[in-house]
């Protein structure tokens, strides 16, 4: 309580709840990798590290290994099978939920027809 002018007068604190999210490592992907061979007709499957997280594919395409890839159309499924019209691909993926806001890419793969 208080005194003089403040006598009779209380004051609260309000104790701050620590979340739980804070007490844990926060969540990432480690990474994506690309199983199967990258021949035309061949399904690929996009491997996430770690197995848990949860994410979106997005498949991409290019015309040179270290050039300008492009979503493919339609391709957000955690496989692919390889077009002839492909040249290299890699994969993309996006976290969800625990791993929202987090991202990662694979490998270039380059794509044969034998």
């Amino acid at each position: 309580t208080g005194k003089g002018d403040y006598e009779g007068k209380t004051a609260k604190s309000e104790a701050k709840k620590v979340e739980e999210q804070a007490s844990q490592p926060e969540k990432t992907i480690s990474g994506v990798t690309i199983t199967g061979e990258a021949k035309v007709g061949s399904t690929l499957t996009a491997v996430v590290e770690p197995t848990e997280a949860t994410v979106d594919y997005q498949w991409q395409s290019a015309t040179e290994e270290n050039g300008s890839y492009t979503p493919i159309a339609g391709e957000t499924r955690s496989t692919y099978e390889v077009k002839a019209t492909d040249k290299f691909v890699k994969v993309v993926v996006t976290g969800k939920g625990d791993y929202e806001g987090k991202t990662a890419k694979s490998e270039a793969k380059k794509v044969t027809n034998d």
